[in-house]
């Protein structure tokens, strides 16, 4: 009650306060027009509607969306292994890529096939053949650093999917299950290139001269 009370009082003396100055000046105070909700909405409405076209204008510039042929089929160590690793790493590296309604969506389309892509240039566990000897060595142990350390899967990465963000224990697992199943692929893939050894040449017939 003693808030109402004071609200009344204030509210009085600045109505007396307002009379006194418009007696002083010999005309009445006019109180400043402010932005009315009608212009407000307006306003608003304009905005919305821009940013809709704009919308729609760059679903005009669709990006491509791959999934090339794999050219090495890994040699998975257990399903346990196939399970983390499609789940937290061949989205991005590999060629069975899955895209879900939002990857077709402009501007998130462009920078999801922008990250796909850098990823398969990076490792692709679908080409492990292309990869030069240098690197195919040193990737077990690149991956282990980049899963302990949490580079990979990217924080980004993880806040869409959230299955992916792996405890202690499974990043331990998916490691182990990595290292094992790349060192088989390879030497399936190593023994298939040396079995089948250089191609021999066919034998070119000569020409004889035309009579």
């Amino acid at each position: 009650m003693a808030v109402f009370g004071v609200l009344a009082l204030v509210s009085l003396a600045s109505r007396r306060g307002l009379a006194q100055l418009s007696d002083q000046a010999g005309r009445p105070l006019t109180p400043v027009k402010s932005v009315t909700g009608r212009s407000v909405g307006a306003a608003l409405l304009s905005l919305l509607a821009i940013a809709l076209a704009v919308g729609l204008l760059i679903q005009l510039t669709p990006v491509p969306h791959t999934n090339p042929p794999v050219q090495t089929p890994l040699q998975w160590d257990s399903p346990q292994t196939q399970q983390l690793a499609t789940a937290a790493c061949m989205n991005c590296h590999s060629n069975q890529t899955r895209w879900p309604w939002y990857t077709y969506v402009a501007p998130a389309s462009w920078l999801i096939v922008s990250h796909v892509n850098s990823g398969r240039d990076e490792v692709s566990f679908s080409d492990l053949n292309s990869m030069p000897t240098f690197q195919k060595s040193s990737l077990p142990n690149k991956l282990a650093d980049d899963i302990r350390t949490g580079q990979m899967p990217p924080t980004d990465y993880m806040l869409i999917h959230p299955d992916t963000q792996l405890t202690a224990s499974q990043r331990e697992q998916l490691i182990q299950g990595l290292q094992a199943t790349l060192a088989k692929t390879l030497a399936t893939t190593n023994q298939l290139t040396s079995t089948a050894g250089p191609v021999a040449r066919q034998p070119q017939l000569k020409k004889t001269p035309a009579c």
